[in-house]
């Protein structure tokens, strides 16, 4: 299991933490620190046994600042913030090593800096404050993006539009069906004959907004609980909903229909593992 770094615990979702790792999960891009003056030295990557593949000394020309190594989830290579400037390897193949420019970063500010995240085609950066409360459509053709510079996500501050062209000046749609959503980040398009769709959580509910024109309508898919709810994620056919629950210490898995008309069905028991984070996702 790997260990997700201090402060991406506060990215809900999985769509944006998932870049941490390569497709198959089975590597984990990471910097590397000076441990006496916390200085990133190295950037690489983390397999399953914990070994830390060192890919800077392949990367000539970007000296000892690099940092901030993240899974492009378009290409495949590890981006990474060097002196002055973005680049990137192939894990695969470290001599294949170059400077990035042309990619569009849709924040005035230095936000990006201190971290950045990807659209589903790699070839969109937004920062970390935008990462938090986005999400794409699976075809890669939509963006919802809440809240704004000065205020968290709720029900008067949804945007949609095309992936790359939502900013905190998009009007907001109206959103009917639900008495508070207060600080519910959208979490997970759903696929399939959902594709206009989307999740997110509230409490002990999941929501299920469906876009319809210049309106989201809130639809709840689980029956009456006490038991918190967290990482929804939709199934790519968009039928099923797989979420975590809690459960006394631990938590458990569990799906549902997409539309309500069942129960919850448990799926596994999730042991509690310290500070860990859990991320959950289909894999068909």
């Amino acid at each position: 299991m790997f260990r997700l770094q201090s402060g991406v615990e506060d990215i809900v979702t999985g769509q944006i933490v998932r870049q941490e790792f390569d497709r198959t999960f089975t590597r984990m891009a990471a910097t590397l620190y000076n441990q006496s003056g916390g200085v990133p030295m190295h950037i690489g990557y983390l397999s399953e046994d914990g070994a830390f593949t060192d890919l800077t000394k392949s990367t000539a020309g970007y000296g000892g600042g690099q940092q901030m190594a993240l899974f492009n989830p378009g290409t495949g290579r590890i981006w990474y913030k060097g002196v002055d400037s973005f680049g990137s390897v192939d894990p695969d193949n470290p001599s294949d090593a170059r400077k990035e420019s042309g990619v569009k970063f849709p924040l005035e500010s230095n936000d990006y800096y201190h971290r950045y995240y990807f659209s589903p085609d790699g070839s969109w950066l937004m920062g970390l404050e935008m990462a938090q409360n986005t999400i794409f459509s699976l075809d890669g053709r939509k963006q919802v993006l809440c809240g704004d510079e000065y205020s968290s996500c709720g029900p008067e501050n949804y945007r949609v539009g095309s992936v790359g062209k939502v900013t905190y000046e998009t009007p907001s749609l109206h959103v009917q069906g639900a008495a508070d959503l207060s600080f519910a980040q959208p979490l997970w398009f759903l696929g399939g004959q959902e594709k206009d769709s989307f999740l997110i959580v509230k409490k002990a509910q999941i929501y299920k907004m469906t876009i319809s024109g210049k309106r989201m309508v809130a639809h709840p898919i689980l029956p009456p609980s006490n038991q918190g709810v967290f990482r929804a994620v939709g199934s790519p056919d968009g039928k099923q909903v797989a979420f975590l629950a809690s459960a006394g210490m631990n938590a458990a898995l569990y799906t549902v229909p997409s539309d309500g008309s069942a129960a919850p069905r448990l799926v596994a028991d999730v042991p509690a593992n310290g500070n860990a984070h859990f991320l959950i996702d289909w894999t068909a």
